[in-house]
């Protein structure tokens, strides 16, 4: 059994990784048909079903539900409200853009403040939180519906099945807001396949656990270079973007998160002693924070590159870098403190 505070550092890595990749994903329209960034939102959401699996579902002493969405809500909500104050402050100010102004403009903010803004399309403002919305909902569905004592070839089964009608209806991941027919989410339906997924994945990692053999750094170590090649593959493959074929990532990432969990292998060890387990920490504040940098960065420079587009990009991820810092710091880690140190208190009186 992990420590308490244990963190899995090399998926922390990859969590960093893949934030980027989805920052660059959206900072040119070029690159969109270049890579297929939006799964990248997909291995976050497998991800988040393996890193819950293993703090709530496995541990000795269960969480209590309402401190599980107190948990959640501090984890998600402050961030994506500042976000998206932020974003639509500067875009008013930058570009004299007034979000009032649209059509049910109040019905959509009560949606973003509500992180319901999955339902109905609304893809406006910091469109990305888009995820966030159905994050949120996934986490709810995860704390009432699952147990550790949920099959795994259940879970497995509403997966491939929620992916196979997502391949029926549109033929492709890349699905948001659009309804599934007209009355469900796409993108919430894929977020709880991809969750699904992650439990599985975990459960993986579990049963591996218990296998010695298969722990050994050259075993593991051939896993993962074959794990990453095929990640490679995929990112840097302009075929699986709005193709049929992205279906096969989520599985993909499914056996390859267990695999990089044990941080045994050749790859693992590389990772451990780079920075980059820096980038999975302030992650969270990269993904809700590109979008806004990207309309800093046009606004001072223009939608053309003024210099080297290489260097554009540097300047790019340097300032989203150093921004999301300070948010990961001033924001993220601050209210999480405030908001669990106030609901333990409430807990304290009502239990007393």
């Amino acid at each position: 059994m992990e420590p308490k505070n244990f963190r899995f550092e090399v998926l922390d890595c990859f969590r960093g990784i893949f934030a980027l990749i989805v920052a660059l994903f959206h900072f040119d329209e070029n690159f969109q048909v270049l890579f297929p960034g939006y799964l990248a939102v997909d291995f976050f959401l497998i991800l988040s079903g393996f890193v819950l699996s293993h703090r709530y579902l496995f541990k000795e002493t269960p969480v209590s539900i309402p401190k599980f969405i107190v948990n959640r809500f501090a984890r998600l909500y402050p961030l994506h409200v500042f976000s998206l104050l932020v974003f639509l402050l500067f875009n008013y100010w930058a570009w004299q853009f007034n979000p009032f102004e649209a059509k049910h403009s109040i019905l959509k903010l009560f949606q973003n403040l509500t992180l319901s803004h999955i339902i109905g399309h609304t893809m406006i403002w910091n469109y990305p939180s888009w995820s966030v919305s159905v994050e949120f909902w996934v986490n709810m569905v995860f704390i009432f519906y699952i147990n550790k004592f949920t099959k795994a070839h259940n879970l497995f089964f509403l997966a491939l099945l929620g992916y196979i009608v997502l391949y029926l209806h549109f033929g492709h991941l890349d699905v948001i807001g659009e309804n599934v027919f007209n009355t469900f989410s796409a993108g919430f339906l894929r977020g709880l396949n991809g969750f699904f997924l992650g439990i599985i994945a975990y459960r993986i990692y579990l049963l591996l656990n218990q296998n010695k053999l298969v722990q050994k750094t050259v075993y593991i170590s051939i896993i993962e270079l074959l794990s990453l090649s095929f990640i490679t593959f995929v990112a840097l493959n302009r075929e699986f973007y709005r193709d049929s074929s992205d279906f096969i990532v989520p599985f993909i990432f499914l056996f390859a998160l267990p695999v990089f969990a044990f941080e045994k292998g050749v790859i693992s060890k590389i990772l451990r002693f780079t920075k980059l387990k820096y980038l999975g920490l302030i992650s969270y504040s990269i993904y809700l924070n590109h979008l806004l940098v990207i309309e800093v960065l046009r606004f001072f420079f223009g939608h053309n590159f003024v210099y080297n587009k290489e260097i554009y990009i540097a300047i790019y991820f340097i300032a989203l870098i150093t921004y999301s810092t300070i948010t990961y710091l001033l924001i993220e880690k601050l209210f999480i403190k405030l908001i669990k140190n106030f609901a333990d208190k409430q807990f304290n009186l009502l239990f007393k």
